[in-house]
């Protein structure tokens, strides 16, 4: 069976650390990529299954909505 290949959009690191810290734990997910920002570049680049994004990412001229859009 393969795995569920996971990329994480999250501007607070800590967040983005707990994340993966806690999807290690299961053996059919893994964690394929990070990002702070550019979540459309994110996921264009890397052959993934679930993008798991910040609503709200402070400071960064696109928010998460938004990039759900480009992404689409």
């Amino acid at each position: 069976m393969s795995k569920i290949r996971v990329a994480i959009v999250e501007d607070d690191h800590s967040w983005i650390n707990a994340m993966v810290s806690f999807l290690k734990k299961h053996e059919d997910i893994i964690v394929v990529g990070t990002a702070k920002s550019e979540a459309a570049s994110l996921a264009k680049s890397l052959d993934i299954d679930v993008l798991l994004m910040d609503i709200n990412l402070n400071g960064n001229k696109c928010d998460g909505i938004y990039a759900v859009t480009e992404i689409l």
